[in-house]
């Protein structure tokens, strides 16, 4: 078994320096209203919210990075089931240490986020590492959107649009093709209807420049239907999941085994909120298989004014934690795109017959090593 030489070893001392991470200070309350719907219209779950895990046992096990230690935390929690609507007034904040608002939350789903991520030292505000390491591994992308005929009346790229923001606010960085076309940087928020969530991390062989590279990353891709209308959303209870092996392109095939995979994951509730929902902090959702595969969607704190939209893949060839942190003026209002301050996965080794834990993060592809 080969041990990488770099990686984040599973030991306590390289957890607490994650779980250090993240943590706000200001804090609000709300009135519910426990008759209201979150979705006119769906069938959603009723479970209460306070019947969540420990939303501390849930945040500590995200922020230590370890994609198995979160689906054992969370393995016996369904998810926020319906939140009601809160008594929102003009002073409440979209995101603080308590919750994020319901408007915040849909747009975290919506807003496509999808950016280059390079190896680097840690998950959080981390550094590229040199370029040899680097090297090692291909090009990777990772991307969360809706279907893109949220984004484009034909669903087709498009330049313009009468609606809707051109740009997304995302940190300066690298460009790449894939993500940064005017079509891709479009965010226009949804109204009634339906659509599919796509959340997905692979090797972009089309631009990389490291086709070379001996290390694999198995490409993983989750659709999850969504609904919503003026009031609010409501996430499906069925997840389709696909893992295709890396196994590098001709002329420069990889070792790496292990099977395809085709999943379907189900789930026991349906997240569902109203856009002035408080949704606090933790698992919204989980979908799982007989098998014991599982994903995880998660709403985590971040530092003061900073949420992370966090899913857990725990399949056999990818275990995988991606989050993205987002922020909000405290002006913003639906409609408006959110902050993206970075963007990163955690990736577990075990599948490649490896061992330990490594980070790939825009933030890292923004700012490179020195040598």
């Amino acid at each position: 078994m080969f041990k990488l030489k770099y990686h984040i070893p599973l030991t306590a001392a390289a957890l607490l320096v994650l779980a250090a991470c993240g943590s706000g200070t200001d804090s609000a309350s709300s009135t519910t209203d426990p008759a209201t719907k979150a979705v006119s219209g769906t069938n959603a779950s009723s479970a209460p919210a306070a019947t969540r895990k420990d939303n501390a046992v849930i945040q500590n096990a995200v922020e230590t990075g370890n994609p198995t230690a979160i689906a054992e935390t969370a393995s016996n929690d369904e998810g926020a089931g319906a939140l009601a609507a809160s008594a929102e007034t003009a002073a409440t904040p979209p995101i603080n240490n308590d919750y994020v608002r319901g408007d915040v939350l849909l747009t975290m789903l919506a807003q496509r986020t999808c950016t280059p991520v390079a190896l680097s030292d840690k998950a959080i505000d981390g550094i590229g590492l040199p370029k040899a390491q680097q090297e090692e591994y291909p090009e990777i992308l990772a991307d969360l959107a809706l279907a893109t005929s949220n984004y484009s009346p034909s669903g087709k790229p498009q330049h313009t649009w009468k609606n809707g923001n051109t740009t997304i606010n995302f940190p300066p960085g690298p460009k790449y093709t894939e993500c940064f076309s005017t079509f891709y940087q479009s965010y226009v928020a949804p109204k009634s209807g339906e659509n599919v969530l796509r959340e997905v991390s692979y090797v972009d062989y089309h631009q990389n420049t490291n086709k070379k590279a001996p290390k694999a990353f198995n490409y993983w891709e989750g659709k999850v239907p969504i609904q919503y209308d003026e009031n609010g959303f409501s996430i499906g209870r069925e997840l389709q999941g696909i893992v295709n092996v890396d196994r590098g392109e001709e002329g420069n095939p990889k070792t790496n085994t292990g099977p395809d995979e085709q999943a379907t994951l189900t789930s026991n509730t349906s997240f569902s909120a109203q856009r002035t929902s408080a949704v606090p902090y933790g698992v919204l959702q989980q979908w799982r298989d007989a098998a014991g595969r599982s994903n995880r969607l998660m709403l985590v704190k971040g530092n003061t004014g900073q949420a992370k939209l966090c899913w857990n893949n725990n399949m056999t060839g990818v275990k995988r934690l991606h989050c993205t942190v987002f922020s909000a003026e405290q002006n913003w209002t639906y409609g408006d795109p959110l902050y993206v301050h970075d963007h990163y996965l955690i990736e577990d080794r075990t599948p490649y017959g490896e061992t330990g834990l490594i980070n790939f993060t825009y933030h890292g592809a923004v700012i490179p090593a020195q040598n």
